[in-house]
């Protein structure tokens, strides 16, 4: 494919989004070349074998000596398993010299490091693998290691402080003539302002000052940080790594690197910059300086409305300073920008981290991005939506790929199981690409004890993950394709969010709540803000809301005060047309639309249309629909960490093709009904489960249904005995794997092996049992089920291989396998890393700064998962 066609296929235009900070649907151009990326036609070849754009990416941390050996073996194993993209990670000795040790050799952005730069990118378009341009060394980006403020220390980050003082009655006071301001108050009165130089004696009780000031620099980094409000640092920045990236592997943009990474940049909050104070008076017409206490305090209406205010003119520069100018370059160079910003998991984070506004840094984005981390989205935790603050952008943009990055810190526990239900949650809601954290170029030493978990060859479940990278892939092409199918608009309260003061924490609890009835009742869901309301390519067409590509006939609104007034105005527009509108926590004040439907809570589940009807409610479900132009793809997961069971309605007249995005394969659901209303089928999921349903007239070569067990006929419960085959083990100086021939066969009773093998093993456990198999239960078999397995497994019967299980159901056709009489049956077990992390004695040879931040907290998540074996039971099925 011609270089350049890819992005000239997806480029939106920089001046609308600079002037709006949101654009509307640029449609997408559609070149023969570009069609297996972009086309909204379903191809069941792209599907069985996605290209490798859809495979997920690993996060491949240089923390060692780089060798030209190194990186073709490293390529070479993360493509023959599966994955086949690369996100090259650098970590310097100059990122986290005191927490985050690394001895990454030539230094970075030297010629040298650039030279194997370039030959990795080479190795990656010899073996047909993409390779995403991450921007740092180490994170959060922007700085190039200090560089940007080294070589411009005009440059340097810039934050707004606050003194407070508390002189007593008689004393005498003198303002710095350096500040920017100053405040006197009794109590939480304000009593007059104090022009820097002042001088005074105090002649009240209970006095205060507030003095505030720039404070320049920064004490997190062991480097200097930019002021990211100040457009100039993002060119310094770009000069010192992009333009630098593009003199090296410039041939390879729009080819093997398609993509940039952007890591959590970090913008002062609250911040300064240079201009502030001219440009906010020409926006707002007033001095800043007069108002800076509202900034960090009072509850009053003046007070909140100075934080809105700010906030807006913070989070907008914030946006185009820095995230502009990169995809501007982005677009310049032949590249589509992405990356994450940080802290974006809670909807009161927007007030404390560096971006103020995440749809508005996000719309600055071509594939925006979300970051998973530490088990913040995690079975049973009180998970956010927040994968939705992406995919809406995505959305509302006709721009068709949202990225996550996923699974850094989630510890050496992490089981394929908890990989899949991390990765549906965010596919549901709109994710379809995926970067994941890491493939460490090496694990000496200290090293193992770093941000876990850590993938490659000395992972006991890197043999098996070519499964869950297939099943990524697929699921990824297909969550691209068409369009999506969301008629349903979540008003994100941003000003109220900015507001703060004593409504702020009910504000954001009224948002989250109604993102989790709209979830739980499957009415997926995009939202909208003011830049999206405000703005003149918003149009009302008929009874929908018109948002780029996306038409809404029903928004919802939650708990606020401070919607626009030309918001107020498009909705009232919107309600005029036929639309709906549900103010469903009208609590506090504020103007409201004419016309809305005032409801609660309880009530909204009666008031929505759900993606796909369910027959009896289950909060557990979620789906998503997305429109191809030969059909519909439907995603469907159960996001309980137990089975549950459902009955689907699903309102589509053309045929019924179920997909298995982990085999590849589909076939025609056997539980699938045809009513008058469209199709009704049945579905059993268990924890992690999901499915896929196409609705089309292609004909799909569709396979026999896998079987499906209706009754057990015999239980493989006795006669058990297991010995070690290939052991995992944290050795003096790197993980190491043994294997063990020696080992002999002792008996076990189904359960946790720890009771045979002990705690600290870590790898497989072969299993073999000989049973009895009656004539009439080997005519009839249909299914060897394995029931509980801790994690992964393999099988054998009658030294017929079955094939590999990463998650439940461990199912396994045995039809014509099985035998009359007697039948040798063999499983290999594997567990996780977490039973040598949580019992060796080897890591404590190192000091805690050595192992890193993050190897007390992942130690406490591998606890979870010791438990180890073939639990079962074991049974022959019908």
């Amino acid at each position: 494919m011609n270089r350049r066609d890819f992005i000239r296929t997806l480029a939106i235009s920089s001046a609308s989004l600079i002037s709006a900070g949101f654009t509307g649907c640029q449609k997408l151009g559609i070149t023969t070349e570009s069609k297996k990326y972009i086309s909204g036609k379903f191809e069941f070849d792209l599907f069985n074998n996605p290209d490798s754009f859809y495979r997920p990416a690993y996060f491949w941390c240089w923390n060692y000596s780089i060798t030209r050996e190194i990186i073709s073996k490293q390529l070479a194993d993360m493509n023959v398993h599966g994955a086949r993209s690369v996100c090259l990670h650098p970590l310097p000795k100059a990122f986290r010299p005191n927490t985050m040790f690394t001895l990454m050799e030539p230094d970075y952005m030297t010629p040298a490091y650039l030279d194997m730069y370039r030959y990795a990118v080479e190795q990656c378009q010899k073996l047909n693998m993409k390779m995403y341009l991450y921007d740092e060394g180490g994170w959060p980006s922007g700085a190039c290691l200090g560089q940007v403020v080294e070589q411009n220390p005009e440059l340097i980050y810039k934050q707004l402080a606050r003194q407070l003082l508390t002189p007593k009655k008689g004393s005498t006071f003198s303002i710095p003539d350096s500040c920017l301001s100053a405040f006197l108050y009794q109590g939480d009165a304000k009593i007059r302002q104090l022009a820097p130089g002042t001088t005074g004696t105090i002649n009240i009780d209970n006095a205060r000052i507030m003095l505030f000031d720039v404070k320049k620099g920064n004490t997190w980094w062991p480097y200097q940080y930019p002021d990211l409000l100040n457009p100039k640092s993002t060119q310094e920045f770009l000069r010192l790594t992009h333009e630098k990236y593009k003199n090296t592997v410039g041939a390879y943009f729009g080819n093997t690197i398609k993509i940039t990474f952007t890591d959590e940049a970090q913008a002062a909050n609250p911040g300064w910059t240079d201009d502030i104070v001219t440009d906010f008076r020409d926006k707002y017409g007033y001095d800043l300086r007069n108002e800076l206490p509202s900034i960090f305090e009072g509850d009053s209406e003046h007070d909140r409305k100075v934080r809105i205010d700010y906030f807006n003119w913070w989070s907008q520069r914030n946006a185009d300073a820095y995230y502009g100018q990169i995809q501007e370059w982005c677009h310049r160079n032949n590249l589509l920008s992405s990356g994450h910003l940080n802290g974006e998991d809670a909807t009161v984070f927007a007030r404390k981290y560096g971006y103020g506004h995440p749809l508005r840094c996000l719309r600055r984005m071509d594939v925006p991005g979300v970051d998973v981390i530490w088990r913040q989205l995690w079975p049973g935790g009180n998970n956010h939506h927040f994968p939705k603050y992406a995919s809406t952008v995505a959305h509302q943009g006709g721009k068709p790929w949202v990225l996550s990055e996923s699974c850094a810190v989630y510890g050496s526990g992490l089981t394929p199981e908890q990989m899949k239900w991390v990765s549906d949650y965010q596919y549901v809601r709109g994710v379809n690409l995926l970067v994941i954290s890491n493939y460490p170029q090496s694990t000496r030493d200290y090293f193992l004890g770093g941000c876990r978990p850590l993938f490659g060859p000395g992972h006991p479940f890197w043999r098996y993950l070519g499964h869950y990278h297939d099943y990524i892939g697929r699921l990824s092409y297909l969550l691209s394709l068409g369009s999506p199918c969301i008629k349903t608009a979540l008003y994100y309260p941003i000003k109220d969010i900015w507001a703060g003061g004593s409504e702020l924490d009910a504000v954001c609890s009224s948002n989250d709540e109604l993102a989790r009835v709209l979830l739980e009742n499957q009415c997926d869901f995009d939202f909208i803000d003011d830049d999206v309301l405000e703005n003149n390519s918003t149009k009302i067409v008929e009874q929908h809301l018109e948002v780029g590509p996306m038409r809404y006939d029903l928004v919802c609104v939650s708990r606020n005060a401070y919607m626009s007034d030309k918001s107020i105005s498009k909705l009232e527009q919107f309600i005029n047309a036929g639309g709906k509108v549900l103010w469903v926590d009208s609590a506090v004040g504020g103007q409201k639309p004419r016309g809305i439907t005032k409801t609660t809570v309880s009530q909204l589940p009666s008031l929505l249309t759900p993606t796909v009807a369910l027959k009896s409610p289950n909060t557990n479900i979620r789906v998503c629909k997305r429109v191809l132009a030969n059909g519909a793809v439907y995603f469907v997961t159960n996001e309980d960490a137990r089975e549950t069971s459902c009955t689907m309605q699903f309102n589509e007249s053309r045929p019924i093709v179920q997909f298995d995005p982990e085999t590849g394969k589909c076939w025609v659901p056997s539980r699938a009904l045809k009513t008058s209303k469209g199709w009704e089928i049945s579905i059993d999921l268990k924890f992690a489960g999901s499915c896929v349903f196409i609705f089309t007239d292609d004909f799909l070569s569709p396979t026999p249904e896998p079987a499906i067990p209706a009754r057990v006929l015999q239980t493989i419960s006795d006669g058990w005995s297991c010995r070690k085959t290939t052991g995992f083990m944290i050795g003096d100086h790197d993980m190491e794997v043994h294997d063990l021939p020696r080992e002999q066969l002792v008996n076990i009773t189904l359960g946790d092996w720890r009771q045979v093998i002990g705690n600290i093993y870590s790898g497989d456990v072969e299993y073999i049992v000989k049973f009895n198999c009656t004539t009439d239960a080997a005519k009839n078999a249909r299914v060897l089920n394995l029931g509980d397995v801790r994690y992964v497994c393999q099988a054998w019967l009658n030294e017929e291989p079955l094939g590999k299980k990463l998650w439940q159901p461990f199912l396994y056709d045995i039809r014509g396998k099985i035998r009359n009489g007697n039948n040798i049956l063999k499983v290999i077990v594997t567990n996780t890393l977490a039973n040598q992390y949580t019992n060796t004695k080897a890591l404590e040879k190192w000091p805690a700064k050595k192992l890193g931040p993050y190897h007390s907290r992942t130690l406490g998540f591998e606890k979870d998962t010791v438990a180890s074996g073939l639990f079962g039971p074991v049974t022959i099925e019908y």
